[in-house]
């Protein structure tokens, strides 16, 4: 008896590949270039979409540069606050890859959560804020701001240019009306 691969080989081009491990987007500064971004169900019945990229720049946090990463944005199955933040999230994200000055439309949306690699932000670079902060309730909680990144010529040179003090961005203010824990 010998090995026979083609008793395989259906089998194997069958099945979908196995997904590459990522870890979630964190604290600190991170300019991610976005390699995927798709909505799917998840097997819960939950609506998701899922951004997945690359860090190429990271300043204040546990990221480093070339480490794969993912962020999860709940559409479904979650508070009602949780979908607007998420579906507020989804305009900032779209709004921080396309030129400055354009209106962000449901046809970019929709061509920006669906396709996975052929995404209409596949290849886009976007800084995000991940910031801890603490409710009205005391409990605390990581809050995203999705920002322009500027054009990046080396990694390294974009990090050596970036301060290492706090954002100023508009979402820094401290209002955490929405957020009900």
């Amino acid at each position: 008896m010998s090995f026979d691969p083609s008793k395989y080989a259906a089998k194997v081009l069958n099945t979908e590949g196995t997904r590459v491990d990522r870890d979630y987007i964190d604290l600190g500064e991170s300019v991610v270039k976005i390699t995927s971004m798709n909505g799917h169900t998840s097997q819960s019945g939950s609506d998701l979409v899922i951004l997945e990229g690359e860090i190429l720049a990271h300043v204040q946090g546990n990221h480093r540069v070339g480490q794969l990463v993912k962020h999860i944005l709940p559409l479904s199955g979650v508070p009602s606050w949780r979908v607007d933040r998420s579906l507020a999230a989804l305009k900032a994200i779209v709004s921080a890859c396309i030129p400055a000055g354009v209106e962000v439309t449901s046809a970019m949306i929709s061509n920006a959560i669906s396709g996975g690699e052929q995404s209409a932000l596949a290849g886009a670079s976007i800084k995000i804020v991940g910031k801890q902060k603490s409710s009205k309730a005391g409990k605390e909680y990581t809050d995203f701001s999705y920002l322009r990144a500027a054009a990046i010529a080396a990694p390294a040179e974009y990090t050596a240019q970036w301060s290492t003090t706090a954002s100023t961005d508009d979402n820094d203010a401290g209002d955490n009306s929405d957020v009900p824990f």
